[in-house]
């Protein structure tokens, strides 16, 4: 591993590349020919057969049954005013998942906001907010921090596996985690799928050597699987605000 492999993350924000998907079929255009973008979209937090629960159970520690008993115990002090945000999907059935009255408000991102009048409405009622642009360009992104008005995430989800491949460099992908993790507040977790180009090409090079990294840092309590690359991450009182530093 090349030290600078990671030198952009002491990069502004300005230097950032644009997104490209020259050779994909893009969101705008399956939502118009009538087809959902990806197969596990607006998926449940405990329903559905590709719920988060699901993907990332495997990294709680075995006391908790679920991923929804994980969250709201460890994060109890927070209930009434935590604040979810799911990046790469609307986050509707997600957020509305879990117990009455323990989040305050809830976002999603998407590039396209295809949600019907019924389901907006729901939304509106369960106080969820769904955000449409593309948060990997520095436009989008800083959209998004206005949307949430200088609030910071108590629970973050990605789960991007299908789509983040169109980000072929790990160096961008790391400067990707550490905008997420910019986003989340003190005692805040976020769960995050890594691209499924990672997991055999460049794992041994470069998803690993990342991974190691974050170890060491002071204040992250890190749960991860190198196999299906899914991670559990805590950030406490302690933590850096940004990890730039640390790469």
């Amino acid at each position: 591993m090349n030290e600078g492999e990671f030198k952009f993350l002491r990069q502004g924000a300005e230097d950032f590349p644009k997104k490209t998907i020259d050779n994909r079929l893009t969101e705008d255009n399956q939502v118009k020919s009538g087809r959902e973008p990806w197969g596990i979209y607006d998926s449940g937090l405990l329903t559905g057969l590709c719920s988060f629960d699901w993907r990332f159970k495997e990294l709680l520690p075995k006391e908790y049954k679920d991923i929804r008993e994980y969250i709201e115990s460890e994060m109890k002090e927070k209930s009434g005013s935590a604040i979810g945000l799911e990046i790469g999907g609307p986050g509707s059935k997600l957020f509305s998942e879990f117990s009455p009255g323990f989040l305050k408000e809830s976002f999603g991102t998407t590039l396209t906001d295809y949600r019907t009048e019924k389901e907006k409405e729901k939304d509106i009622e369960n106080n969820h907010t769904v955000f449409s642009g593309d948060i990997f360009t520095n436009e989008g992104f800083r959209d998004l921090k206005k949307k949430l008005g200088g609030k910071k995430v108590n629970v973050l989800f990605e789960r991007m596996q299908g789509a983040l491949p169109v980000y072929p460099q790990i160096g961008y992908m790391a400067g990707i985690f550490d905008r997420l993790y910019s986003l989340l507040d003190d005692e805040g977790v976020m769960f995050v799928q890594m691209p499924i180009f990672l997991r055999d090409r460049v794992k041994e090079d470069y998803a690993d050597a990342f991974l190691e990294k974050l170890k060491p840092i002071p204040g992250i309590e890190i749960t991860l699987n190198y196999d299906s690359h899914i991670l559990l991450l805590r950030k406490n009182k302690n933590a850096p605000a940004s990890l730039k530093e640390y790469f």
